[in-house]
């Protein structure tokens, strides 16, 4: 009989492991630096309990349960680019966030950290961090709240008035809340940041754009603590 195919999850938990990188793609490399412009912690750099918490990655396992009393949770595993952690949805919160708990959604989920000590592993075994959920959200949704400023970066030399409509242009089609700042920089000089009038909404269309015209990490979001 032909060897079962492996989920997408394993693949890509199997080449970060065995390569230390990702060799097929991970979905989440695309969106890096929303990722990072929202999240307070990498899963990584989880090593002690903390009271408030924001990760940012992908839901890569859902399992709904009930109570004794019969009341629904679940329990999840999150992933970033950096690791995999445990969460607990409780009752009370899993009434709020059970629309976003999706196998492969791409969130922001604020919780609780405590370090748990897995029953099934060996004697002697380090307590593990898992999260206790407390919201869960879009990571779109989630970047235009904490978002607190959106700088586009751009070189003095290569600066023309086309280029600037361009950016214009682009900005206007996506009107929000987030305030536009510009960062000239020139070789041999200290950079200028300038307050633009513009208020944007970050979304992958604002970026694809901007990449178009100004290259690639040519953008840099400032986000809330």
């Amino acid at each position: 009989a032909p060897a079962e195919a492996w989920h997408e999850h394993d693949l890509l938990k199997a080449e970060r492991e065995v390569l230390g990188f990702y060799m097929s793609g991970h979905p989440l490399v695309r969106c890096k630096d929303l990722l990072e412009a929202v999240a307070t912690h990498p899963i990584s750099g989880l090593t002690q309990p903390a009271e408030k918490v924001r990760l940012a990655g992908m839901i890569a396992t859902v399992k709904k349960m009930m109570t004794k009393k019969g009341d629904p949770m679940a329990r999840c595993v999150l992933e970033d680019l950096s690791g995999e952690l445990p969460m607990i949805v409780f009752p009370r919160a899993y009434q709020q966030v059970q629309n976003q708990l999706r196998s492969s959604a791409i969130v922001c989920v604020t919780g609780r950290v405590q370090m748990a000590q897995d029953m099934r592993a060996e004697e002697g075994t380090p307590a593990a961090p898992e999260m206790l959920v407390e919201e869960v959200m879009p990571l779109e949704m989630a970047v235009n709240r904490f978002a607190r400023s959106l700088t586009l970066r751009l070189t003095k030399a290569g600066l023309e008035d086309s280029l600037l409509s361009d950016v214009k242009r682009a900005l206007d089609r996506h009107p929000g809340r987030i305030p536009v700042l510009l960062r000239l920089e020139a070789p041999a000089a200290a950079a200028t940041l300038i307050e633009t009038d513009e208020k944007v909404a970050l979304n992958d269309g604002l970026f694809e754009q901007l990449s178009r015209i100004l290259g690639e990490k040519a953008w840099k979001i400032e986000s809330a603590s």
